[in-house]
């Protein structure tokens, strides 16, 4: 599987990019890291598809890295050359960023250092991977479109990645799981070409509205592979919902300029059918792409023809420029798995109904983003008919995120012989209603129920915030060799209770972690506060150095802002910070003592001043005729 699909991907992108592919199965398991690193240099896409985890793309993981000079022969970082390189990393939790929480079938808990960043670190411009566990059929069909479908040149990252999700977000529930947990981190602007250059300057086309469209859908083409026919149409997508038949569609989408409203899409005509027999297609089983033994049980499917899910379906994506997507799915390859016949259409005729309207929502805000339970949400909503006076049937509803359930209908009123302007106020109690995203849904139809106009706004209910009320490490002055106790209380200051970590490191001089420690944050009521103590060994410490402290909580995908505190050890008596001890240091006590100065790093003879003893003490050491010892730590 994995194999077949880096070989697809090669032919999508060949004509483009110079590829360099490489399957762990085909390479010893001692060379597969050295053959990566030495493939990698000057490449401007690396694409990985197989087991993964936060620290891991199978056998190269983040402790490959670096260099390792003191290795039999010395092991060299590895390098992109002279390239900041796209990555994208098709398998279970490689885009674990922060702080990943084991769940099953995970076994391990994540940190800071991650697969990820390992690459940032080595100068990547982009990486795209996955939070959580996630589903080899789902990552090997998106990997796939990112290349052939969206990512085309001059286009950004960030938007072909936006506008796969958006695509694949109605193609079943494991398509929305796989929206959902893939990040994009990095430069969402890489790829774009300068907005000056003619290949910017071609990409701003003005929109034709579409009334009808006649679509060839390409023939079929059957793979077999261990006894299994699989099935796919150039350009076309696969059917991947678990336990269903593994039957492949195809799609178009269709640009509407602004003011133009898609009603229905109407077949007119399926034609060209083709038949066939004996093929063996198999059903969806969600294999994980992680890195342990797992699967999941084939679900039963009715006999019959499949997919039954009618001949196609429509969906109206809203762009944020005010145009719309319009997608037509069609499911022209039919198959009955009791007899192992294939019926297949060629041809499809659809008949787009779409109205154009003056009448336009031009505002719709929410006067928060946030609110506490049981608030009152002030919701200003502006429209506009610039054309002749109609009668405008508006409604405003809030529904919660996610289930489309409606909380609360807002407004519903016909505005007779409307044109201009008008606004109005509705406002929601929110009290009694679970915390949660919700939205803001106003939705404007002529009398005979056509929308000309659709808006959305999003907000939350329930503020998650928190804070470091405290943060201390005592004692700050250490003695190479002490023990450094650590504080940290965390409170819930939001209104929703917060589960996370709790991160405390201890950072070098020159910003290297040397020492981490991590706790849970498990449901903090509002209002609760919670604390965490850490003891530091200061044994492996260099002598007059000073070390900074920083705590803080992630949690609701946000951290809480830090807290710092910053020890050092002292040398007793090197008050100019050269990690000596000289007759400059005496004469620098010497003035310490005139001006009635204290530093503890002068009071040698621990009496909690500064005095001229301190600084003759001083000076026989500087002499080397007596040692400075310090004073115990209280």
């Amino acid at each position: 599987m994995f194999t077949d699909f880096v070989n697809d991907v090669e032919k999508i992108i060949k004509k483009e990019f110079t590829v360099h592919k490489l399957h762990w199965s085909n390479v010893a398991a001692s060379q597969r890291v050295p053959q990566f690193r030495n493939n990698v240099p000057n490449n401007d896409v690396i694409c990985y598809q197989g087991h993964g985890g936060p620290d891991s793309w199978g056998p190269l993981s983040t402790m490959d890295f670096p260099e390792n000079p003191s290795a039999t022969p010395p092991i060299p970082q590895i390098n992109f050359g002279s390239t900041n390189p796209l990555v994208l990393g098709l398998a279970c939790l490689t885009g674990s960023y922060e702080d990943h929480t084991a769940n099953a079938p995970c076994v391990f808990d994540g940190g800071d250092d991650n697969i990820a960043e390992a690459f940032f670190d080595r100068g990547a411009a982009v990486y795209i991977g996955s939070t959580d566990v996630s589903p080899i059929w789902h990552n090997c069909e998106a990997g796939k479109a990112f290349f052939e479908k969206w990512w085309k040149p001059y286009t950004t990252v960030g938007r072909a990645l936006t506008d796969l999700k958006r695509d694949r977000w109605s193609h079943g529930t494991m398509w929305q799981f796989w929206v959902t947990e893939y990040n994009l981190y990095g430069d969402p602007k890489f790829g774009a070409a300068h907005p000056g250059t003619a290949a910017a300057l071609s990409q701003k086309t003005s929109l034709e509205p579409v009334a009808s469209i006649d679509v060839v859908v390409p023939d079929y083409e059957v793979t077999p592979r261990d006894g299994v026919d699989y099935v796919k149409i150039p350009g076309g997508d696969i059917l991947l919902e678990e336990g269903e038949y593994q039957i492949p569609y195809y799609s178009v989408s269709i640009e509407y300029p602004t003011g133009h409203k898609v009603q229905d899409v109407v077949l007119t005509d399926r034609s060209g059918m083709v038949t066939d027999t004996g093929l063996n297609i198999s059903t969806t089983t969600n294999l994980i792409a992680f890195l342990s033994n797992n699967s999941n049980p084939v679900s039963d499917v009715d006999g019959g023809w499949v997919p039954a899910r009618g001949d196609h379906r429509w969906e109206l994506l809203e762009n944020p420029d005010g145009t719309s997507t319009l997608v037509i799915m069609m499911y022209p390859f039919h198959y009955n798995p009791l007899t192992t016949d294939v019926r297949f259409y060629r041809n499809y005729s659809f008949d787009i109904s779409y109205t154009v309207s003056p009448v336009a929502i031009t505002t719709l805000t929410t006067d928060r983003n946030e609110y506490p339970q049981g608030d009152t949400v002030m919701v200003d909503i502006g429209l506009n008919n610039s054309g002749e006076p109609q009668d405008i049937v508006f409604s405003a509803s809030v529904e919660r995120y996610g289930s489309g359930e409606i909380a609360s209908g807002l407004l519903l009123r016909t505005l007779k012989e409307f044109t201009g302007l008008a606004s109005f106020s509705p406002q929601w109690n929110s009290s009694g209603v679970e915390p949660g995203y919700y939205f803001v849904e106003v939705t404007l139809k002529d009398t005979s129920g056509d929308v000309l106009d659709r808006k959305t706004e999003m907000f939350r209910l329930g503020i998650s915030s928190g804070e470091i009320a405290s943060f201390t490490a005592t004692p700050e002055c250490f003695d190479i060799g002490d023990e450094v106790e650590i504080e940290m209380v965390f409170e819930n200051n939001g209104t929703v209770n917060i589960t996370g970590t709790a991160v405390i490191r201890v950072l070098n001089s020159t910003g290297d972690a040397t020492e981490e420690f991590r706790h849970n944050v498990t449901n903090l009521t509002p209002s609760g506060s919670v604390s965490f103590s850490d003891i530091w060994d200061t044994s492996w410490t260099e002598a007059g150095s000073s070390y900074r402290i920083i705590g803080y909580v992630l949690y609701d995908s946000r951290s809480s802002d830090p807290a710092t505190v910053t020890v050092q050890n002292m040398i007793m008596g090197d008050l100019d910070g050269d990690s000596e001890v000289t007759t400059a240091d005496a004469a620098i006590a010497l003035e310490l003592a005139a001006r009635g100065e204290y530093d503890p790093s002068a009071d040698v003879d621990c009496d909690e001043q500064v005095t001229a003893l301190d600084s003759l003490m001083i000076l026989q050491a500087a002499a080397g005729n007596i040692e400075l010892e310090g004073c115990e730590s209280s």
